[in-house]
């Protein structure tokens, strides 16, 4: 949009994953907007865990079990984005971890207490894509974006487990 301007590379690198929601439905906006009408929502909003319970969980996401192929599968991953001819900027060592750590919370919601090549394959495209500059000339940020997801997608395809 007109007066805004893109992250600099440093400060996407900071966030850990980027996911469209896209727009809701009509029904849904509809409703939105009909419960907007008389009171705010967000006031009748009840929590769904304490302090404690965020904290629990976090330190249970740390405690799961990253084993040495999945670790070296993760990291085969990031090198394959610092070395594809695609692209002129790969993942940073940031990414490697949270690439990991978005790996070890899928495995706990999944309800294992280890990681599978499969939690990091699913997890690249959101981790990685915003992360990566592509080589070349885009006419938008958006094909710029899908030509990274395309590279993300091949680099999954292409690496392999132990």
């Amino acid at each position: 949009m007109e007066g805004t301007f893109p992250l600099p590379e440093a400060q996407r690198d900071r966030f850990m994953t980027q996911i469209s929601l896209g727009y809701p439905s009509e029904d849904a906006e509809t409703a939105m907007l009909r419960a907007r009408t008389g009171s705010d929502p967000v006031r009748s909003i009840t929590p769904v865990a304490d302090v404690a319970e965020v904290l629990r969980a976090q330190r249970a996401v740390s405690d799961v079990h990253i084993s040495e192929a999945a670790a070296r599968y993760l990291v085969a991953l990031i090198t394959a984005t610092r070395t594809h001819a695609a692209l002129s900027l790969g993942a940073s060592p940031r990414a490697t971890l949270h690439l990991a750590h978005m790996s070890r919370a899928r495995a706990l919601l999944q309800g294992r207490s280890f990681v599978t090549a499969d939690d990091i394959a699913r997890l690249a495209p959101a981790v990685l894509t915003h992360r990566l500059l592509p080589r070349g000339y885009f006419d938008s940020e958006l094909d710029a974006t899908h030509a990274v997801a395309a590279v993300v997608a091949e680099i999954v395809a292409n690496t392999r487990t132990e």
